[in-house]
């Protein structure tokens, strides 16, 4: 079992694969959850409801309501440092990593 490669392709559970063939996206629809992005030292967050920051160990750092979909926080609030977003919005929560340099 497990991951084995022989030239050009690799056996994977006894399924064999052409690596070249193989795509892979960070998110699960190729990149449509991205809901956040940071542009001239503001995280823009695209979309309305309640809004949370967290540390990469779990601290949760910052939670906002957002009323307006096209929303700026600076990102001055946070030293450099990978965050995960989280964007909850009645039964719809959104998540999304976000590095901050």
């Amino acid at each position: 079992m497990g991951w084995v490669a022989s030239g050009r392709t690799v056996t994977f559970n006894n399924c064999l694969f052409d690596p070249t063939q193989i795509s892979v996206n960070a998110n699960s629809n190729g990149g449509d959850d991205n809901f956040a992005f940071i542009s001239n030292g503001e995280l823009i967050v695209l979309g309305e409801g309640t809004l949370q920051v967290f540390d990469v160990i779990g601290h949760q750092l910052l939670t906002k309501e957002l009323s307006t979909f096209h929303s700026p926080l600076s990102t001055s609030l946070f030293p450099a440092g990978v965050y995960v977003l989280r964007l909850t919005n009645g039964e719809n929560v959104k998540t999304q990593k976000i590095v901050v340099k």
